[in-house]
Protein backbone atom coordinates (compact mmCIF):
# COMPACT_ATOMS: atom_id res chain seq x y z
CA UNK A 1 0.00 0.00 0.00
CA UNK A 2 1.51 3.35 -0.79
CA UNK A 3 1.16 6.60 1.52
CA UNK A 4 0.22 9.59 -0.86
CA UNK A 5 0.54 12.99 0.87
CA UNK A 6 3.86 14.29 2.52
CA UNK A 7 5.00 13.07 5.77
CA UNK A 8 6.75 15.44 8.01
CA UNK A 9 9.26 14.40 10.22
CA UNK A 10 10.66 16.44 13.39
CA UNK A 11 13.87 16.40 15.38
CA UNK A 12 14.72 18.80 17.97
CA UNK A 13 18.58 19.42 17.95
CA UNK A 14 19.01 21.06 21.36
CA UNK A 15 21.73 19.45 23.27
CA UNK A 16 22.41 16.14 21.30
CA UNK A 17 25.71 15.88 18.63
CA UNK A 18 26.02 16.57 15.24
CA UNK A 19 26.24 12.99 14.14
CA UNK A 20 23.29 11.88 16.23
CA UNK A 21 20.60 14.08 15.00
CA UNK A 22 21.63 14.42 11.14
CA UNK A 23 21.79 10.43 10.73
CA UNK A 24 18.33 9.87 10.97
CA UNK A 25 16.86 12.94 8.78
CA UNK A 26 19.00 11.53 6.00
CA UNK A 27 17.91 8.15 6.58
CA UNK A 28 14.38 9.60 6.61
CA UNK A 29 14.98 12.02 3.69
CA UNK A 30 16.56 8.89 1.36
CA UNK A 31 13.11 7.17 2.00
CA UNK A 32 15.05 4.11 3.26
CA UNK A 33 12.50 3.60 5.83
CA UNK A 34 9.48 2.86 3.01
CA UNK A 35 9.01 -0.44 1.98
CA UNK A 36 8.73 0.68 -1.88
CA UNK A 37 12.39 2.04 -1.33
CA UNK A 38 14.09 1.84 -5.02
CA UNK A 39 17.38 3.63 -5.26
CA UNK A 40 17.01 5.51 -8.50
CA UNK A 41 13.86 7.24 -7.40
CA UNK A 42 13.78 10.74 -5.70
CA UNK A 43 11.64 9.95 -2.69
CA UNK A 44 9.78 13.29 -2.73
CA UNK A 45 7.04 13.58 0.12
CA UNK A 46 9.00 13.48 3.44
CA UNK A 47 10.04 16.58 4.91
CA UNK A 48 12.23 16.91 8.02
CA UNK A 49 12.37 19.88 10.02
CA UNK A 50 15.23 20.55 12.71
CA UNK A 51 14.37 22.97 15.36
CA UNK A 52 16.82 24.63 17.66
CA UNK A 53 19.65 23.72 15.39
CA UNK A 54 22.17 26.03 16.68
CA UNK A 55 22.42 24.58 19.93
CA UNK A 56 24.10 21.27 17.98
CA UNK A 57 27.32 20.83 18.56
CA UNK A 58 30.68 18.48 17.72
CA UNK A 59 32.20 16.66 20.29
CA UNK A 60 35.69 16.38 20.82
CA UNK A 61 38.28 18.32 18.92
CA UNK A 62 36.44 17.85 15.37
CA UNK A 63 35.04 21.26 15.27
CA UNK A 64 38.89 22.83 14.77
CA UNK A 65 40.45 19.61 13.45
CA UNK A 66 37.86 18.53 10.79
CA UNK A 67 36.97 19.84 7.54
CA UNK A 68 34.33 19.72 5.09
CA UNK A 69 35.80 19.22 1.26
CA UNK A 70 33.49 20.15 -1.54
CA UNK A 71 34.36 20.60 -5.33
CA UNK A 72 33.14 24.31 -7.08
CA UNK A 73 32.73 22.53 -10.48
CA UNK A 74 36.26 24.73 -11.84
CA UNK A 75 39.08 22.74 -12.72
CA UNK A 76 41.28 22.05 -9.68
CA UNK A 77 38.93 24.25 -7.15
CA UNK A 78 38.81 21.53 -4.34
CA UNK A 79 37.83 23.13 -1.41
CA UNK A 80 38.54 22.75 2.52
CA UNK A 81 36.67 24.55 5.20
CA UNK A 82 36.89 24.03 8.70
CA UNK A 83 33.29 22.93 11.08
CA UNK A 84 33.64 26.08 12.84
CA UNK A 85 33.29 28.12 9.94
CA UNK A 86 29.25 26.44 9.79
CA UNK A 87 28.31 26.45 13.28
Amino acid sequence: MEHKGKVYHLFDASRIPFGKIIQPAVYLLQGKHKPNFRRNEINKDDIVIIVNASEMFLTGRKMFYKKVKYHTGYIGHLRNVDYKHFM
